[in-house]
């Protein structure tokens, strides 16, 4: 009877401390992100902002979502939402209490899917008949390693709208009736570019003056394919794949101008 009374008195006990402990009050949002597009949202604060490629469909985004130990969340993570208008996600701690976060999905420009360094691998050159068909006798084909702007052809995009093409591959370049001869070095021509995406053409706005338009044939995060009248009746047609997402700094030039380009050394990077 005395060890019943004992079992019992501790029992209580137990039951008694275990009320008393302090439920969980952490109610954080620690990562927020899509599967599909893979994009990570940033977290400050209580905002969470994330920004998606042009062309995503931001009316059924699904997030996944990692918050604090015995916290909920409403909207749950994997619930599909609609994200054109920001969204309020709300967290509830153990104890209760509550905090909201405002969730903000961007969509970048059509420009935006260009942001970065790519690299040509390779470029077709040949002529067309007077229907547009390729005359195959009169094709050329130059290869060149994507990775290296020492052997090879970079085009470079930044979100200013502004870039530049490194080519190493050249001796001399062509100004109207003019040419400069650069040798050894790397020929830098910088522009300002947009994109038409509803007719897939990529204008780049060259130094001195002339417009080029690129019909983007293929398009992809990692790979590009663009076709360019490169003379009358005869077509460029280039494979470039991504270098790198984010663009180098910009170039540093002494006080160039394209009738100088011979006179005043090596172009370099930062």
């Amino acid at each position: 009877m005395k060890n019943t009374s004992i079992s019992l008195i501790i029992v209580t006990i137990l039951i008694a401390l275990s009320s008393c402990q302090k439920k969980s009050g952490e109610k954080d949002i620690l990562s927020f992100k899509f599967v599909s597009p893979n994009v990570e949202a940033s977290i400050d604060d209580k905002n969470i902002v994330a920004t998606v490629p042009f062309g995503t469909e931001v009316t059924s985004l699904v997030p996944v979502i990692s918050i604090s130990d015995k916290a909920t969340v409403e909207p749950d993570s994997g619930v599909p939402q609609d994200f054109t208008h920001p969204v309020m996600y709300t967290v509830t701690a153990e104890d209760g209490s509550c905090s909201s976060y405002l969730v903000v999905v961007n969509v970048t420009t059509p420009e935006a899917s260009f942001f970065g360094v790519w690299g040509v691998e390779r470029i077709d050159y040949y002529s067309v008949d007077y229907a547009g068909n390729p005359i195959v006798s009169t094709m050329e084909t130059f290869t060149y390693d994507p990775n290296s702007a020492d052997n090879g052809v970079q085009m470079v995009f930044r979100d200013d709208k502004s870039g530049e093409i490194r080519d190493s591959t050249v001796d001399t370049i062509w100004i109207g009736n003019d040419y400069v001869i650069t040798l050894d070095t790397t020929m830098v021509t910088r522009y300002n570019y947009s994109f038409d995406f509803e007719n897939s053409i990529l204008y780049l706005g060259l130094e001195h003056g002339r417009t080029i338009a690129l019909h983007i044939m293929e398009q992809s995060a990692e790979s590009f394919v663009y076709e360019h009248e490169y003379a009358q009746d005869y077509i460029e047609k280039a494979y470039l794949r991504r270098v790198s997402f984010v663009p180098p700094d910009k170039l540093r030039f002494t006080d160039l101008s394209w009738d100088r380009l011979d006179k005043d050394g090596p172009l370099f990077w930062k």
